[in-house]
């Protein structure tokens, strides 16, 4: 059975990949490289970078970032100021409507 693609799904992925991912170590961690293929069947649909953030979306090929069956997006934070917190409570707030 497969899991509808939302936005409260693609958040709720993206926020457990990065608890998982990074939260565990960050204690231990210091100018970590995040190495990160291309899911399969997905291309880069946009990105940036800025002093203080990156930003990559990834979607099925084919499609664009307009109109979109799926998204993975990996966003880096560089020594950013704000809690955690503040970031999750943000992106709630903005995809509440």
């Amino acid at each position: 059975m497969a899991i509808p693609v939302t936005r409260s799904n693609v958040i709720l992925a993206a926020f457990i990949m990065f608890i998982t991912g990074t939260a565990a170590f960050a204690s231990d961690l210091k100018d970590e490289t995040l190495l990160q293929g291309l899911p399969a069947g997905f291309e880069v649909g946009h990105s940036f970078k800025r002093p203080n953030l990156t930003m990559v979306e990834m979607i099925p090929s084919g499609e664009s970032v307009q109109v979109w069956s799926e998204m993975v997006t990996t966003q880096i934070f560089h020594n950013s100021p704000s809690p955690l917190e503040h970031y999750f409570g943000d992106m709630q707030r903005s995809w509440s409507g």
